[in-house]
């Protein structure tokens, strides 16, 4: 790794380990506590003062590199998660540790980390696509592209531009056309580039009919952008030779004009202008053949492109014009607070940045219960389960009555408590919530198959068959479940 034994803890010195034999785990209890609450410095003087006591202890210099994180000083905590990992940490700490120095700027220690940490857990696919991104930043263009369709699933917008940019290096425009239409779905008319992606497959192709489809397409949900794009002049001579006939009936002189200006000419006159189905990019030409990896588009996509010189519009189709226009939101800009900034973030998929505000929300209030569960899901979309478990447990605490926050708590905590202490949860939120059909299913769940007390399962089925109502939709299968139960009296 990039990062080495240069990088220290302020206050961190080094004792003999046989000054500091442990009898018994150190207790994190307290650290673990002032983290939870936000108050990380705090919790690094306790911890500092841990480690001059157990030098050598992977739990505490873990912890140490997992706050150091929260406070944002990212070599440092990479240095102190290595370490632990030295010092026989868990393998998941690779994750972390990439993490660290990714956000520290050092992609290629980062690329070393996620390699070794993907070897260890193939199936890891939020760890799997970070490495993805590292892999694209240091142009490994190849590994990149397999590490990024192993998590395809997850991509999002610049995640599935970026593969789709790759495809069209290749030359392989089926596959990358693909991509460029799931980055424009992922964020409709956000940006021009999905559209400039697909000129580009469309120009490659010599298809000039979808090519200048996607010219109006662009100039009317990204006006001027066609003029900004290395294609300008392409675009503009294309429009010029199709379109001359329509320029020369409205009078318009081309000489000089750009794309833009050509397209927007066009798209000012509904009447001449070409029309297409409901689709909001130009449908694919019948040369495509499907990427067999991917889905298919929707057949009403193949169906509906129209001739760009057909200047009768079809009453049951919309126009470009139509399809494209969008109500702007004319109203003052009202400042943010930290906790809607946190849920915009997480709406955008930025779960990295929906923590930092959620902590910025927290320092106002620790209190605020809708700030630790947003925190626990953007920990948990980045398959940082434990932390979720953590601050999902904290969102409870502080709104012990809503039922919401309590079962994504059971949701995560199946993943990270052992079964006796999930069952302990599962019990506690039973008695609090009585009237919970779903905890009372997943209750009589677990006695039934991971505890094997057919006795309590089948008293428990009984119990959510008087409670829930006759429509309910778990009747049947509580049913079905209680009657292969070996003691059914």
């Amino acid at each position: 790794m990039a990062i080495t034994s240069g990088c220290s803890d302020d206050s961190s010195t080094t004792s003999s380990p046989s000054e500091h034999k442990q009898q018994n785990p150190p207790d994190l209890s307290e650290a673990i506590q002032k983290r939870i609450e936000g108050k990380t410095d705090e919790a690094l003087a306790i911890l500092r003062k841990l480690y001059n006591e157990y030098p050598e202890s992977p739990e505490i210099i873990t912890m140490l590199g997992r706050t150091l994180l929260d406070a944002e000083e990212y070599a440092l905590a990479a240095f102190r998660l290595e370490q632990a990992l030295d010092l026989g940490g868990e393998t998941k700490i690779l994750a972390e540790t990439a993490q660290a120095h990714e956000l520290a700027g050092d992609d290629e220690s980062a690329e070393k980390a996620y390699a070794a940490y993907m070897e260890k857990h193939p199936d890891d696919t939020f760890a799997n696509l970070k490495y993805a991104r590292v892999l694209h930043r240091l142009g490994e263009r190849s590994k990149a592209l397999d590490a990024f369709l192993q998590a395809s699933d997850k991509a999002e917008t610049a995640d599935a531009m970026a593969v789709a940019q790759l495809f069209l290096a290749k030359k392989m425009y089926t596959q990358a056309e693909h991509w460029f239409r799931s980055a424009e779905k992922k964020a409709p008319s956000q940006s021009p580039l999905p559209y400039l992606g697909l000129l580009e497959v469309r120009l490659s192709l010599k298809d000039e009919n979808s090519a200048e489809t996607l010219m109006l397409a662009m100039e009317k949900t990204h006006p001027g952008s066609l003029d900004k794009s290395e294609h300008a002049k392409t675009a503009a001579d294309l429009l010029k030779r199709r379109r001359s006939l329509d320029f020369f009936q409205r009078g318009y002189a081309t000489d000089g004009k750009t794309a833009s200006e050509l397209a927007a000419v066009l798209l000012a006159h509904p009447k001449e202008e070409l029309v297409v189905g409901v689709s909001k990019l130009p449908p694919r030409t019948p040369e495509i053949i499907e990427d067999p990896l991917n889905s298919p588009l929707s057949a009403e996509n193949n169906a509906s492109q129209v001739s760009p010189r057909n200047n009768e519009t079809n009453p049951d189709t919309l126009s470009l014009a139509d399809i494209f226009s969008s109500s702007p939101n004319n109203s003052e800009p009202v400042e943010k607070s930290f906790l809607d900034q946190a849920e915009l973030a997480m709406l955008e998929k930025n779960f990295r940045s929906s923590l930092l505000f959620t902590r910025r929300a927290l320092r106002e209030n620790s209190k605020n219960a809708a700030a630790w569960h947003l925190a626990s899901q953007a920990h948990f979309l980045l398959g940082e389960v434990d932390e979720a478990e953590m601050k999902s447990l904290e969102a409870t605490r502080h709104a012990p009555q809503d039922l919401g926050y309590h079962m994504d708590y059971l949701r995560i905590a199946r993943e990270t408590l052992s079964g006796n202490r999930y069952l302990e949860e599962l019990e506690k939120a039973h008695e609090r919530f009585p009237e919970s059909i779903e905890i009372l299913w997943q209750l009589a769940r677990r006695y039934h198959v991971a505890e094997n007390k057919p006795a309590t399962a089948a008293i428990l089925y009984r119990k959510l068959l008087a409670t829930a109502p006759h429509d309910h939709p778990l009747r049947p299968e509580v049913d079905r479940e209680l009657r292969s139960l070996p003691l059914n009296p």
